[in-house]
């Protein structure tokens, strides 16, 4: 009676997995198309420009931190994939930090306007650049408590491959964390300061293997 029950309760975990995996891709999604949407069109200044060059060039300030993060937004998204793939179910724990991402995902979707608006406000990069560490820190919070004892990993996952997760997670806090501090010396500097991503990353990637 109680392997029954028992299996009853990871059977609903399992679909609300599923349903899990939906409403985040969903919100991904819209956030994406929401953040393309915004971008300034060549349409409304049609006449104005020689060539695409001389569009881009005049709007490179409205045009850089959107698309860092809309960058940052589709790697977060893809970890997202790799993460709830890598589960057997969930549970109100790991539902619940999963719910707090997504609402620092839409915190970020409110603050972009305010970057188009106020691009030289150092505060403004500062806000978003928190949104993307706690969104990070939060993924991390999430990932480590479904695998920690394997409590809601899948059994086809290896321990090796679940440690490559979650080093593959750490990029994207840190270089957020290093970019808060940065931003009070200006937007370029910030742009710039994301650059960081690529050495951090190669260096968790590196962390990863095993002493020859």
């Amino acid at each position: 009676m109680t392997t029954k029950k028992g299996g009853e309760v990871r059977e609903r975990q399992r679909r609300h997995l599923d349903r899990l995996e939906t409403l985040v891709d969903s919100i991904y999604a819209l956030v994406i198309v929401f953040i393309v949407a915004g971008f300034p069109s060549a349409r409304e200044f049609e006449g104005e420009y020689s060539s695409a060059w001389d569009f881009l060039s005049q709007h490179s300030e409205e045009l850089i931190a959107p698309t860092l993060g809309l960058v940052l937004i589709i790697m977060y998204w893809a970890q997202s994939n790799i993460q709830l793939g890598s589960l057997a179910h969930t549970d109100t724990t790991h539902a619940s930090l999963v719910i707090v991402q997504v609402f620092f995902l839409l915190l970020y979707v409110y603050s972009v306007d305010f970057v188009l608006d106020f691009p030289e406000d150092t505060r403004v990069l500062a806000a978003q650049s928190v949104i993307f560490f706690l969104m990070g820190v939060v993924a991390f919070a999430a990932w480590r408590w479904a695998v920690r004892g394997r409590r809601l990993v899948s059994d086809e996952i290896p321990d090796e491959e679940i440690n490559i997760i979650t080093r593959q997670i750490l990029p994207e806090p840190l270089t957020a964390f290093i970019t808060i501090w940065v931003s009070f010396l200006g937007s370029t500097a910030w742009e710039l300061a994301w650059l960081a991503y690529l050495p951090i990353a190669y260096l968790t990637k590196r962390a990863r293997r095993p002493a020859a």
